[in-house]
């Protein structure tokens, strides 16, 4: 693939991601569990996972020199797309187009695709051998379920904003309305007034009276057929309230659970690391044990050498009665030896065994570091120093204790060779007296 065509491939994959499938779907479907939507083979869910993965991978292999063996053009069989050759370049093309549009099966489609691209290149699964696996999958899963699960909630709290919107329009509307009524009223009981005073005045005008009597009564029913779709308002309005706040609740019972899985997420990945590490330090202490024990079976084997090394050259020795330490001197040459490879294997076996000690040591204390640092977890200053110094000390790299040297004396605590060097110089000095 030369790399104009590697520049190309990346922008798309870069515009794939940015296109956000997982807040596409919840806003398509807001009043829909995406774990129970099916798009052909997959739920949502399965969708948006293995969208992000596709996406995450082809950026991390892009990068390698790897990019540039790629085939432009490829061959895969799916449920829905025979076989035929594909460019990689028109496949991705075609799936940011159907993310735009919103037709979820035909993303479905092309991301069987884009995947088997991934498994004929060889790096589909690689990313999971590794050392990942099922705990990351299984990761992102939960985490793009929260944020569909957000987006879902945003959605369903703007409804709930509208119609709280319209729900304050329509009081302000029907307050104008009972005032106007009340202002009626008002005009009627002066009018009320005002017939009184005419009855008072002039009591012949019995037929004006009558008619100002009936077009009263008439102001009057219709006075209080208002008041009666007032009230029927008012109880709509009341459990439009009501409503309102049972959504309003259950969206707070949402948001507490997506804080109680952000929680247990969180909590799996540090014991999964805090696991992973304890393991890579008992697997380091076994590879020492295993070790260790041949260098004891070589100390062992090294101690019979010497014991038949001495039986066999016993006969050479020169004895000198009269002073037995000139007797040691010149014989000193027939014992270096046995001296020098029971010294070696003993001291390699002592460093190796010192080792395994420290690295089951590491492995105690990076599998148990979770569970002490819960218990400190109300106190931010003592959880940041244990976690900062038990890391510190666990990444320092493993030396054996200074060996400290004796003041005086021929073999002092040092290596083989000094040891062999300082014997050979004293048996030179006792050659020399005799």
């Amino acid at each position: 693939m030369q790399p104009s065509e590697i520049v190309a491939i990346k922008s798309l994959v870069e515009n794939l991601g940015d296109l956000n499938l997982a807040r596409r779907i919840g806003e398509a479907n807001p009043d829909v569990d995406l774990n129970q939507l099916r798009i052909l083979d997959y739920t949502a869910v399965e969708i948006i996972s293995l969208s992000n993965r596709l996406i995450s991978q082809f950026l991390d292999e892009i990068e390698s020199p790897n990019a540039r063996f790629w085939q432009p053009t490829f061959q895969w069989v799916t449920s829905y797309q025979g076989a035929a050759s594909r460019s990689l370049a028109q496949v991705l093309q075609q799936l940011n187009d159907y993310v735009t549009q919103g037709n979820w099966e035909g993303t479905a489609e092309f991301l069987d695709l884009a995947i088997g691209f991934q498994i004929i290149q060889g790096f589909w699964d690689r990313s999971t051998a590794r050392n990942r696996n099922t705990a990351k999958i299984k990761y992102h899963s939960i985490i793009d379920d929260l944020e569909s699960k957000g987006t879902q909630i945003t959605i369903l709290l703007e409804q709930v904003r509208a119609l709280k919107e319209e729900q304050e329009k329509s009081n302000a509307l029907k307050q104008q309305e009972a005032v106007a009524t009340a202002a009626e009223l008002e005009s009627a009981k002066r009018q009320v007034a005002e017939i009184n005073v005419i009855l008072q005045n002039a009591s012949g005008a019995n037929g004006q009276l009558t008619s100002l009597l009936s077009s009263q009564k008439t102001n009057f029913d219709i006075t209080a057929t208002e008041l009666t779709h007032i009230e029927k308002q008012k109880t709509e309005v009341g459990i439009l309230i009501e409503d309102l706040e049972k959504k309003l609740k259950g969206a707070g019972e949402r948001l507490t659970h997506m804080e109680e899985k952000e929680n247990w997420v969180n909590e799996l990945a540090g014991t999964a690391a805090a696991g992973a590490l304890g393991h890579k330090f008992e697997s380091r202490r076994k590879q020492l044990a295993t070790a260790s024990a041949l260098w004891l079976v070589g100390t062992v084997a090294s101690i019979v050498l010497a014991a038949v090394w001495l039986g066999l050259s016993h006969k050479y020795f020169v004895n000198h009665a009269d002073d037995v330490w000139k007797t040691l001197a010149l014989n000193f040459g027939l014992l270096l030896p046995a001296i020098f490879i029971v010294g070696f294997f003993a001291k390699q076996f002592s460093r190796v065994r010192q080792f395994e000690e420290e690295y089951a040591f590491r492995s105690a204390v990076a599998m148990t570091l979770g569970a002490f640092a819960d218990r400190l977890k109300k106190d931010d200053a003592g959880y940041n120093k244990l976690i900062l110094e038990t890391v510190e000390s666990l990444y320092k790299m493993p030396v054996l204790l200074h060996e400290k040297e004796s003041s005086g004396g021929l073999f002092r605590q040092n290596s083989p060779e000094k040891i062999l060097k300082a014997a050979t110089g004293f048996v030179r000095e006792m050659k020399t007296l005799s």
